[in-house]
Parts: C-alpha cells; structure tokens; sequence
C-alpha cells in the first residue's frame, strides 16, 4: 500500500494494514512527513492514524542544542566590557550580535544592567 489517493476513504482492513506499517516505520524513527510523502498523503493523516492506533507521539522541535562552552567565556568578556562603561548597542556592533544577544551575554555573565538612558558616569578623578 504505497500511494493512498487523496480523499480516499479506506476500508477498515487497508487502515489496519496501513497503520500497522506507520507504527512499525515511526517507532524506527521516521517522521509524519516522510511518512505522508512515502504513502501519498499528509503527516496529518499519518497522525490521525497512529493516534487512533494508541502510538504516543514524539515531541515536536528537532535536535536539542549542545551547551556551547565557548559562550560562557563570551559572556563574561561582554559583562566585564559593559561593566567598564560600553553600552549595549557598542558591545553588540563591536561582537557582531544584536543588542538583545548583547544583553543577555551580560546578564549571563554575571553583569548587572544599568538604568535605561545612557553611559553611567565615569568616577570622579582624585
């Protein structure tokens, strides 16, 4: 059963057929996708019948990110620069992020953030 035409109904056999064979692919690892594609119709429909088989469903997002270790190192070099008086907008031109990145590197590393408004002020010289 490679091709369902679209709209079709199946009979109860074919769905049970078919569905045996999703169930056997998705527990393999393939996605609703691939098999919409591969039976010629939607991941939709691929959904619904394994739902209607009991198959509890993967969740969705893909791959999970690996913890990127070089960011810590950057966070504290971004905290340490704003510390020392560079405003959001110049660490984000100056490292290549947006000012929204900038910010967080700062609170990730460990920097406070300043009031909204401007530079803070350079300690009086004695």
């Amino acid at each position: 059963m490679a091709d369902l035409e679209r709209h079709k109904r199946l009979t109860a056999a074919d769905r049970d057929t078919l569905g045996k064979q999703l169930e056997k692919a998705y527990a393999a690892g393939r996605s609703l996708a691939e098999l919409g594609e591969e039976h010629g119709t939607s991941a939709g429909r691929v959904r619904l019948i394994l739902l209607e088989r009991g198959v509890t469903l993967r969740s969705r997002g893909g791959a999970v990110r690996k913890p990127d270790p070089a960011r810590g190192e950057r966070a504290k070099v971004l905290a340490k620069e704003y510390a020392d008086g560079a405003s959001l907008q110049e660490l984000a031109s100056k490292h290549g992020v947006s000012a929204t990145t900038a910010r967080s590197l700062v609170q990730a590393g460990g920097g406070a953030l300043r009031a909204r408004g401007g530079r803070r002020a350079a300690a009086p010289k004695a």
